[in-house]
Parts: C-alpha cells; sequence; structure tokens
C-alpha cells in the first residue's frame, strides 16, 4: 500500500529540495560502522583522511566529506 504524503508535511517550498542533502555524524557512523569519536577524528585530520577512510569502508563506496554550512556531511560529489 502505497503511503501517502499529507501537503503540511511537505515543508515550505513542497517538498522540493533546494541544496544537497546531507548526513549527521550519528547516521554516517552507523552506515560505515564505526563509532562518531572516529568519524570526528577523520574529520579533524583534513578531507583527504576523511575521503579516504568514508570511501573504504562505505557500502557503496562513497567519499564523505563534512559540510561547514550545513554542519552535515555529503558525499564528496555533492561539493563542499
Amino acid at each position: 500500500m502505497k503511503e501517502k504524503i499529507l501537503p503540511e508535511s511537505l515543508g515550505k517550498n513542497g517538498g522540493k529540495t533546494t541544496a544537497p542533502s546531507g548526513l549527521s555524524a550519528r547516521s554516517l557512523s552507523k552506515r560505515l560502522g564505526v563509532d562518531r569519536k572516529t568519524l570526528t577524528r577523520w574529520k579533524e585530520k583534513g578531507n583527504e583522511i576523511l575521503i579516504e577512510r568514508t570511501r573504504d569502508r562505505d557500502p557503496d563506496g562513497k567519499a564523505w566529506v563534512f559540510n561547514e554550512g550545513s554542519k552535515m556531511y555529503v558525499e564528496e560529489s555533492n561539493g563542499v
């Protein structure tokens, strides 16, 4: 059975995405199977390390970077 989406649940822009969506530290660490502290250490070492480590552990081989503006982790191809 298909779930109905009510207009009020779509948000101010009608459900359209205006910026690349990202993952929180909790969501990304769960996806990668690592502790959030580990993810934070990688981030603090810089994007090169973060990209390498996340790509190695991501189930789909995606590389992730931290976006300072959104405070979320985004796929490397989505830019920072």
